[in-house]
């Protein structure tokens, strides 16, 4: 790397990548007496081991730093590729591509390690937290690589779409449903259409009723179709689902259809929609 300016880094969070593709987060705790712009290492604290430090540390005037050598690394500074300074403030914690976060949903954050937080979310109606793991901060931003499905249905079978939601949410699924994120003085529409476009799959359910009648959502089913031409080739997004022993329109042909009158469709929609991008 360039020339190293320790003095930039003294009494930050910093991650240090190495050439070996390795890499260690932590802080710089003090510099060597004789250090100068020709030093060819520096100390450096790992984050874990910061408690053990203290301790050893505390209201010591004087160190032995025999002391500290299992807890103090030393790094070679020819050896390094690359140095981040770790973001601790956070600005705002939304979902990956800009996704609408369902209305009523809730985070528990925990900043543990320098740099990151550990998130946990719960889906309204669910009663309990999902864990999503371990997450960086990028500029002041925290980016939830959550899936969501947009549900289209007709109010024919509003009460089965419910039933699948609370299957989804059960099992930590993000689901977009107009009847509950939705509010009061929005405009319905482009809301719709923004929700479905940035969402990463779209279940579509039909049955004998709602396929025989005009409604709102065979628009929708023109939005998903139109949507699905600008995704990438094999990509699942629209996922079709039967809720009888109906014929989908035409238009969905080759893509394979879910059966709710088979068994084990339960499995397989779980299978296709998890909680967590891959």
């Amino acid at each position: 790397m360039e020339k190293f300016d320790i003095t930039k880094y003294l009494g930050k969070d910093i991650q240090v990548f190495l050439k070996n593709k390795s890499n260690v987060i932590g802080r710089i705790p003090f510099t060597y007496r004789d250090l100068n712009e020709h030093k060819i290492s520096f100390p450096f604290l790992p984050f874990e081991k910061n408690k053990i430090y203290q301790i050893k540390t505390n209201n010591e005037k004087k160190i032995d730093f025999n002391d500290l050598k299992d807890i103090i690394l030393n790094i070679v500074i020819a050896e390094i590729e690359e140095v981040r300074i770790m973001e601790n403030e956070i600005g705002g914690i939304g979902l990956q591509n800009n996704k609408p976060i369902p209305h009523a949903f809730e985070l528990e954050v925990l900043a543990e390690k320098p740099g990151h937080v550990k998130i946990k979310y719960k889906i309204p109606g669910t009663g309990k937290y999902f864990s999503i793991g371990e997450l960086p901060i990028i500029n002041k931003q925290v980016i939830l690589p959550l899936n969501l499905a947009f549900l289209s249905y007709a109010k024919e079978d509003k009460t089965v779409v419910e039933n699948v939601m609370s299957l989804l949410n059960e099992n930590g699924v993000l689901t977009w449903y107009d009847d509950k994120d939705l509010l009061p003085g929005d405009d319905w529409e482009s809301k719709i259409k923004a929700a479905m476009k940035a969402s990463d799959f779209v279940l579509v359910f039909l049955s004998s009723k709602s396929l025989i009648r005009d409604g709102y959502k065979n628009k929708e089913m023109r939005m998903a179709l139109e949507n699905y031409e600008y995704k990438v080739l094999g990509k699942r997004y629209i996922i079709p689902i039967l809720i009888d022993k109906c014929q989908p329109p035409s238009e969905f042909d080759k893509i394979h259809w879910l059966k709710m009158y088979d068994n084990g469709w339960e499995t397989k929609l779980l299978s296709v929609i998890s909680p967590i991008i891959n």
